[in-house]
C-alpha cells in the first residue's frame, strides 16, 4: 500500500497534545505539522486573531503526501470540532489516520494553560467548558486507535502507536 499515515490527537487545550506530538515526531522520525503554529504566525506577524487554519494545513498535508509516499505525519491539532473534516481530508489525500485521544481533567488543563503564558491562553481557558463538551461529543462518535488519560506513560503511547503502524 502506497499511503502515508497521519497520526492526529484529540484533546482539549492543555491536555499535552503538542508535547506528545513533538516526542512522537522525534522517536518515529516523522514529519511534524502543527496547526497552532499557523495560528501564532498569523497573530504575531499579521495581527490576525481568528483564522481558519484548515485550508493551509490541508495544503501542507497534501504536499507532504504527494511528495513522499508512505510518510508518517504527526498532525498536532485538536480534531474535536473538525474530526469529520479531518477524516475527509485523510480520504481525499489517500492517507490512513491514527487517532490518539488524550483525556484530562479540565481543571488540570486550565492549570497547565495558566502556567504556559501564550498570547491565546486566556481565550483557551475561557473556552475550556465548551471545548470539553465538544471533546465528549466527539468521543461518542469518533473511534480512536490509542486512548490515554493524563497522566500517562509516554512509552506505552509510543508502543501503542508503533503497534498500530504495524497493523496498517
Amino acid at each position: 500500500d502506497n499511503r502515508s499515515i497521519i497520526a492526529a490527537s484529540q484533546g482539549i487545550p492543555g491536555s499535552g497534545k503538542t508535547s506528545l506530538a513533538t516526542r512522537l515526531t522525534r522517536d518515529l522520525q516523522a514529519q511534524y505539522v502543527q496547526t497552532d503554529a499557523l495560528r501564532r504566525i498569523a497573530h504575531e506577524q499579521m495581527g490576525v486573531k481568528k483564522i481558519d487554519v484548515h485550508p493551509p494545513a490541508r495544503q501542507v498535508l497534501a504536499t507532504i503526501t504527494a511528495d513522499h509516499a508512505n510518510k508518517l505525519i504527526i498532525f498536532d491539532c485538536s480534531i474535536d470540532r473538525t474530526w469529520r473534516d479531518f477524516l475527509h481530508v485523510c480520504q481525499e489525500i489517500k492517507t490512513t489516520p491514527i487517532i490518539i485521544r488524550i483525556e484530562i481533567d479540565p481543571a488540570e488543563a486550565i492549570a497547565r494553560l495558566q502556567k504556559r503564558g501564550r498570547h491565546d491562553d486566556a481565550e483557551l481557558i475561557e473556552g475550556t467548558e465548551r471545548r470539553q463538551a465538544q471533546f465528549l461529543k466527539c468521543k461518542e462518535e469518533l473511534p480512536t486507535d490509542v486512548e490515554v488519560t493524563v497522566p500517562f506513560d509516554y512509552q506505552e503511547v509510543l508502543d501503542a502507536v508503533k503497534k498500530r503502524l504495524t497493523q496498517l
